[in-house]
């Protein structure tokens, strides 16, 4: 079997495109800017206009770990706020498919093209953090928690 090597120089070409395309608009998530980051980022493993690549994530700090859910499902980027804010780089590895498998391992070098996004996480001290966990811990209050507050401040009421 005769193996003919890819065009390197246009899948590279091809790959940087795509890349180009991911932002932190594309990873996230329910976050609103790359600056504040305080919710699990989703980092795609595959784009529609490079579906013959993967994507594969690191990130540069304990801030942010990434969970890999599998070939076809968005990895999570999960956060750990410092006390102090604190400055993560997600870094998605695009690699090329195509040229990987058991026959051409050996033939010809993988494919990749590197794609960097900064964000920031809050520190736990933060004002904005602060914020966020006491609206958080609004939410998770037990159903009759907000029943006995109501009933406390009023007049005349026991709380039972």
């Amino acid at each position: 079997m005769v193996s003919i090597p890819w065009d390197r120089t246009k899948v590279t070409t091809a790959m940087t495109a795509a890349a180009e395309t991911l932002t932190f608009d594309t990873i996230k998530g329910e976050n609103e800017i790359s600056t504040a980051v305080t919710k699990t980022l989703t980092l795609p493993v595959r784009l529609d206009t490079c579906g013959w690549s993967t994507i594969s994530w690191t990130s540069s700090s304990v801030v942010v770990t990434v969970e890999d859910k599998g070939p076809l499902t968005p990895a999570e980027g999960t956060i750990h706020p410092n006390e102090e804010a604190t400055a993560a780089k997600l870094t998605a590895t695009f690699t090329f498919n195509k040229n990987i498998d058991d026959y051409n391992k050996d033939v010809e070098a993988p494919i990749t093209v590197t794609r960097t996004i900064e964000v920031t996480i809050p520190g736990a001290a933060s004002d904005y953090m602060q914020t966020i966990q006491k609206i958080c811990a609004g939410v998770h209050a037990g159903p009759t928690d907000g029943l006995r507050h109501q009933r406390a401040n009023r007049p005349g009421q026991r709380d039972e």
